[in-house]
């Protein structure tokens, strides 16, 4: 008796806690997905970005690292939110990708994000590291995402993504591996990209 009226006495407390500390969807309450963020909410070190059709639709985006080094962004979400009444609330769409960079294609209105990958490696004396790099993903809903990265998944350093000039219903990639390289898909699913050096992409022959 003493342990049930001692956890009935506890547990509202504990519930409190954990919904004030975000928790709110691993008790039972509003998914994460639900909870509608003001603008002075969102974390900080992160972009918008228009949609380029939809004029009320705005999308932010930001990463753990982004987000460090400012202590107002404890208990805050990195990913991908979205606003559908030009930025004044916000809602997360996605929190399991770190977002370095996203473009909205002007005609297909896909979305496509450079994100951050890192995973463990045994180094020459066996011990684990850390390595880091980028991939490519897409998404028609923001939510689901795609990799259409190819070859061995990942990249060391992709920096932008932009329209393709000779297909334009696709994109190309700008990467930095060393020197600067133009990434362009072979097709319209990117099974494979073709790597250009910089100069060698400005003196191709251009399509009509």
């Amino acid at each position: 008796m003493r342990a049930r009226l001692t956890l009935q006495l506890v547990l509202p407390t504990l519930l409190s806690i954990l919904a004030a500390s975000g928790v709110r969807h691993a008790i039972g309450a509003d998914s994460i997905y639900d909870i509608v963020h003001q603008r002075p909410d969102l974390p900080t070190g992160g972009a918008f970005a228009q949609h380029p059709d939809e004029k009320n639709v705005h999308y932010y985006y930001t990463n753990r690292l982004l987000m460090w080094p400012d202590k107002s962004n404890v208990q805050k979400h990195s990913g991908l939110y979205r606003s559908t009444d030009s930025g004044t609330t916000w809602k997360l769409v996605c929190y399991i990708l770190e977002f370095r960079k996203l473009f909205i294609h002007p005609e297909t209105n896909v979305l496509y994000a450079i994100i951050g990958y890192d995973w463990l490696k045994n180094d020459e004396e066996g011990y684990l590291v850390q390595c880091s790099a980028t991939k490519i993903v897409m998404s028609e809903d923001g939510k689901h995402w795609k990799d259409v990265t190819g070859g061995n998944g990942y990249v060391a350093d992709l920096v932008d993504i932009f329209q393709d000039p000779d297909h334009p219903r696709r994109v190309c990639l700008a990467a930095s591996v060393m020197r600067s390289y133009v990434l362009q898909a072979t097709d319209d699913t990117y099974s494979k990209w073709t790597w250009y050096k910089q100069w060698d992409w400005e003196k191709r022959p251009k399509k009509n």
